[in-house]
């Protein structure tokens, strides 16, 4: 219970609150619970430099015990130790790998596997409430390539690395670091920094002249499962409530004992009667209701029934089933029966995404949650995060917590290891280290230090100063300042993407800190500076340098002995002050452990308020100490069979009675590191979700799914038979546009895969293809939010989105183009899947994985087109034999085979796609004329098209009169125009052929006569004038006309004004979109030819009704350039006219044409 104080030295709204003593019982390392420790019990997080060194051979395994999948444990402890050797290899595997192939290669480059950073050198020391971190740059030149970190997964926060010195490439010395910190500005320098977290302070070397190499594996990702061997080792000292069902296979599954204390549930939570009209409440051991309710079917109603009386209740959820829909229901149920003292119920999924979807629903029905651990995306759920909820709450004290007595003892630690590094800050950098910093040390005697100083004194050098250290004056120019030399990577290619953005995003939000943000990281830093060295580059042995500093007068060594004595007495330095911070810093990481208890301790009085709580399974091990304080009694974990088994056995708190485990292992399962361990003999991949469920424990199967067509489920009935059942909504689903009645297809094609630099597959025929047909799809205005393109392979969905970018039908329509193991539980309107493999011999790859192939087959309502080589697929897996039966199993209308039917239903009209140029005569229907009339009334020219006739210019003449002279509009129909002209004449007058002269010249307004020439002038010329018997009525018509060419040649124009503009000048006008601009145009000479037509070749005759070819024309003509894609409107003048094409991104090829730009 919280308590305010308003005495001596407390804050207004200062919120105080106990301790929970709980907390930091639960990491005390001296309260065995259980017998003595064993030495698998007692390992650090991280291993040892002995466990990557372990082994010359890579690939070489460690002794383990498999993971039993087909019958029970022997006992608990067995199973707990199998399980921590297991993900501890798992971790480690990798990196030893690496670490021996660089062994026996020193000087290999990077590989897709391994990334090798040589020239590494320490420059800082960061200091962070986690710990003290040593802050590295180094080179990535053996990479080759420059790389692209914001979408790398290079150097993750949680990596785990080693580190070598340059001149023992792990010979004998390897020092083992996880990074602590990857800030985006430090890794984009040149060259790049990172801070590095080492396994134990007793590595912590400090040298600023210390050349390291590092390497990484870029397979796994330690961070993930250090929490969890930690938890493994705390479960084996605890009581494992549930022993009986995970460990002996027990089938008999009691009800929890908080349900077996009061098993009457009501269930208005889920009716939609009103309470009066029915009984809401029921014992659920006794009297479970016989119908459901609410939107439940039955399966789901049974599934429900499970959830909430067994206490390890199983659920398998096949696609479109409604695991989600079904976990709410039972969560609903649970929180409206809770009562006020209840502990909150914990809810757990694989991922942040997944957890943040499951968090969205409860937020509907329930407020009081918290989002414990990452960053979560979502805006309304990081308002429950501890650290959003303690900025509205105001300031929180614990009484007797530990976080403020070990801030203030890390800040004292910080101003000693300020003291101890000074020596080596930047500001020393020109100078060698003071002689007496070496006599404090026991370094040099003080007969040596009296020595350097009465010779200094004698013979002051004229080049240093008066008060120069007598060192300084000994060394003069025997020594230069260091230079790590690290080379450009000019002339590099960028490097690929590794990892979808939403795959990078998800490792970085699970495993950031345990704050909002890296931000907060940092609390110190102390930058280093490399200093002086010898200028000699002769060698002198440490035998005769040894000798050498017997001697009591150091000037008596040579000169040329006295840099590599430098060297030497620095380097005896540098260790001793190692020493130092070694010491300092394993005082550091002691207070950084109790301040993070603190931590544990001040947010355990956020979550015990909390209803529910919710995290990774990540999060179930990194936050166990402070959940298990909680004491909960419920946890429901989704997608529980992507879940290794060890990260949900931890879990299994001492308080836990109750855990439901949703999930579907036929989809995809949990992802190792290292390969070998995946499948027999080790099954390290299978779940505790799919363990249980072939030792054929108590579950419940959810049957109706309401995704798929029936078409499309189909594909997935090899795997789940007859037992999914299709809901009467997948009937109402639509068909696909451009797609007839096919609402899936198999194109198969025989073009071969091949391998990209990071030796992903790819196959560039059948992400041609991919690309031409999502284009397709678009332009039949099917939404591109509607379509995901899913492929097995990395390389593969680089290789699309480059396509994509290239086709300008959907260069800027964004879709998601995906791998399938990053798509599990989501879904789309239409899947494209490309699945890469076709060769002769070489197998099939992840495509031979039943379980990912049920994932890809299963995202699609109702439209699935797969492209891909049938018969190799299908030579090598039995899944995509039944698959491919399926699809051909109606010989007259088959849904696979080698030519793509495109179906266009105004005309009735199949189109086979076989290759890449058969798009070529296509745009989004097929190949016959258009039959729609355009807006103007005349036939459309283009081939049939799905699309409006928005971008379609229409080249006939327009039909429409002249507003102001009531004579024929002279102009082609589009672009849209006004009717009206400048003319000036009125209905009744004529207009006449041009020539040169000073009517063209004075309808400006100036008075002097110009020369006629082809070319810019300052001002625009006017191109008609009215008949020399015109009315005067007309020569005010005229008088507006000039009015409005002056207004528009001054930029003051209106927009219709400009419209009109176009009439005048010729035969294309200005687009809607147009804006009023000041222009430069030139008058033509006299014979010239006025095209008003531009569309069909002919120039016509200004003032008659003649027309003459434009090829004819002897002199220049003017053309209004409306519809070409030049950089601005312009003027053109042209001796020959040619045919515009007015498509989107349409052409037109004057023969000769000078270009008059408006500006």
């Amino acid at each position: 219970m919280s308590h305010f104080r308003h005495g001596y030295g407390q804050r207004p709204n200062e919120q105080v609150r106990p301790v929970n003593p709980e907390i930091r019982q639960y990491f005390d390392p001296d309260l065995p619970v259980y017998g003595p420790w064993k030495l698998w019990q007692t390992k650090p997080e991280l291993p040892s430099d002995e466990e990557i060194l372990g082994t010359d051979i890579p690939g070489d395994f460690v002794a383990l015990t498999p993971n039993c999948i087909t019958e029970p444990w022997v006992s608990k402890e067995g199973y707990l130790e199998a399980h921590y050797a297991l993900i501890r290899e798992d971790s480690i595997a990798p990196l030893r790998n690496a670490v021996a192939r660089v062994r026996a290669d020193p000087f290999m480059k990077d590989t897709p596997d391994i990334s090798i950073y040589e020239k590494v050198f320490v420059v800082g020391v960061t200091l962070a409430r986690a710990g003290l971190a040593l802050h590295i740059q180094f080179s990535t030149r053996r990479a080759g390539k420059n790389i692209a970190w914001t979408y790398s997964n290079r150097l993750n926060p949680g990596t785990i690395v080693a580190l070598t010195p340059r001149h023992n490439a792990f010979l004998s010395k390897c020092v083992v670091a996880v990074v602590a910190c990857r800030l985006m500005e430090a890794v984009e320098k040149d060259p790049p920094e990172v801070d590095l977290f080492l396994a134990s302070p007793s590595d912590i070397e400090v040298d600023p002249q210390q050349e390291w190499i590092m390497v990484e594996a870029r397979a796994g990702y330690f961070e993930a499962n250090r929490h969890t061997l930690t938890a493994l080792q705390k479960l084996s000292k605890e009581s494992f409530p549930l022993n009986e069902q995970i460990c002996s296979l027990a089938g008999d599954i009691d009800a929890p004992g908080y349900i077996n204390t009061e098993p009457c549930m009501d269930f208005s939570p889920l009716s939609e009667a009103s309470a009066l009209d029915i009984t809401t409440k029921y014992d659920i051991l006794k009297r479970w209701p016989s119908q459901p309710m609410g939107k439940l079917d039955a399966s789901q109603w049974s599934a429900l029934n499970r959830m909430l009386t067994k206490k390890l209740a199983i659920i398998q959820g096949p696609p479109g089933t409604g695991k989600t829909f079904t976990s709410i229901a039972a969560l609903r149920m649970m929180l409206s029966n809770k009562g006020p003292k209840d502990p909150p119920i914990i809810i757990a999924a694989q991922t942040n995404h997944a957890l943040d979807q499951l968090i969205k629903h409860i937020s509907v029905f329930e407020k009081n949650y918290v989002r414990l651990g990452g960053r979560t995306s979502d805006p309304e759920i990081r308002k429950r995060t501890p650290y959003e909820i303690r900025q509205n709450q105001g300031l929180l004290t614990i009484e007797g917590g530990l976080m403020t007595p070990m801030r203030k003892k890390q800040n004292k630690l910080a101003a000693e290891l300020d003291k101890l590094l000074q020596p080596l800050a930047p500001s020393n950098n020109n100078r060698p280290l003071a002689a007496s910093l070496f006599l404090e040390h026991g370094l040099l005697s003080r007969e040596q230090v009296d020595s350097l100083q009465e010779t200094a004194q004698k013979w002051q050098q004229s080049n240093l100063p008066a008060n120069a250290d007598p060192l300084a004056a000994w060394l003069s120019d025997c020594v230069r300042e260091f230079d790590s030399e690290y080379a450009g990577d000019f002339g590099f290619v960028d490097d690929d993407i590794d990892l979808e953005y939403e795959q990078l995003k998800e490792i970085e939000v699970e495993h950031g800190r345990y704050e909002d943000d890296w931000s907060a990281f940092k609390t110190r830093f102390f930058p280093l500076s490399p200093g002086l060295c010898s200028a000699n580059s002769a060698k002198v042995s440490r035998m005769a340098l040894e000798h050498l500093l017997k001697e009591k007068d150091f000037y008596k060594i040579h000169k040329r002995c006295r840099g590599a004595v430098y060297d030497y007495l620095r380097e005896k330095l540098i260790a001793i002050l190692g020493e130092q911070v070694q010491r300092l810093a394993q005082t550091y990481k002691d207070c950084s452990t109790n301040f993070q208890i603190g931590r544990f301790e001040r947010d355990y009085c956020i979550l015990q308020e909390a209803k529910i709580i919710g995290m990774t399974t990540t999060g179930l091990s990194k936050y166990r100490g402070l959940v298990s304080s909680l004491k909960p009694r419920v946890i429901l974990i989704e997608e529980a069979a992507e879940v290794l088994e060890a990260p949900v056995a931890v879990a299994c708190l001492p308080s836990l009675q109750h855990l439901i485990l949703v999930g579907d292992h036929q989809q995809l399962k949990g992802q190792c590191a290292d390969y070998e361990l995946c499948g027999h003999p080790f099954y390290l991949d299978v779940s505790m979700f799919e363990r249980l469920m072939i030792n054929e424990m108590p579950y419940a199967m959810l049957q109706e799914q309401r995704r798929m067509v029936p078409e499309i489920r189909k594909l997935v009935a090899p795997i789940y038979g007859d037992l999914l059942r299709d809901h009467p909504s997948v009937g109402n689903h639509p068909l696909v546009p451009g797609m007839g009645d096919k609402r899936s297809f198999f194109f198969d094609h025989t073009a071969h895969e091949s391998n990209d630099s990071l030796l992903s597959k790819v196959n560039d025929f059948e992400a041609s293809m991919v690309v031409n047909f999502l284009a397709y799809l678009v332009m039949n205005k099917v939404p591109a939010s509607s379509i995901t393109v899913l492929t097995f392979y990395n390389g593969q969905r680089k290789l699309i989105m480059r396509k994509k970018s290239q086709n300008h039908n959907v260069s800027n329509s964004y879709v998601n183009i995906l791998t399938v193991d990053s798509y599990q539980g989501e879904e789309n309107d239409i899947i494209i899947l490309s699945l890469v493999r076709s060769n002769d011999h070489r197998g099939i790859g992840f495509l031979a994985q039943d379980n990912r192939v049920c994932v890809a087959l299963s995202r699609a309502k109702y439209g699935l087109y797969i492209f891909g080589n049938a018969q190799c697929v299908s030579k090598h897996s039995n899944f995509w034999y039944s698959v491919t039966n399926v699809m051909s199993e109606n010989p007259e209308d088959p849904r696979i085979g080698p030519a793509l039917p495109l179906y266009c239903t105004r005309h009735n009209q199949e189109t086979l796609i076989e290759i890449l140029k058969d798009w070529n005569n296509i745009t989004d229907g097929c190949n016959k004329p258009c039959d729609r009339d355009l807006p103007c009334g005349h036939p459309c020219p283009r081939k049939c098209h799905g699309s409006e006739h928005d971008w379609v210019s229409c080249k006939q003449r327009c039909s429409e009169i002249r507003k102001c002279c009531n004579s024929p509009c002279i102009c082609v129909c589009s672009p849209p125009h006004i009717h009206d002209c400048f003319c000036g004449m009125g209905k009744d007058s004529k207009t006449q052929v041009f020539d040169a002269g000073s009517d063209w010249d004075d309808f400006d307004g100036d008075d002097d006569d110009r020369e006629p020439k082809i070319g810019p002038v300052s001002r625009p010329r006017a191109l008609t004038r009215t008949s020399t018997s015109a009315a005067d009525e007309d020569a005010m018509r005229r008088a507006e006309g000039v009015r409005r060419w002056q207004a528009f040649a001054k930029g003051g124009a209106v927009l219709d004004d400009y419209r009109r503009a176009g009439i005048v000048v010729g035969g294309s006008h200005p687009r809607k979109d147009a804006t009023s601009v000041q222009q430069n145009m030139v008058g033509p000479v006299e014979g010239t030819l006025i095209n008003f037509d531009d569309g069909d070749g002919q120039a016509e005759v200004w003032g008659t009704d003649d027309e003459q070819p434009a090829a004819s024309a002897k002199g220049w003509m003017v053309t209004y350039d409306g519809a070409c894609d030049r950089p601005a409107k312009a003027l053109v003048l042209q001796k020959h006219a040619n045919d515009y094409d007015h498509s989107p991104g349409g052409r037109s090829y004057p023969v000769e044409e000078q270009l008059i730009e408006l500006s």
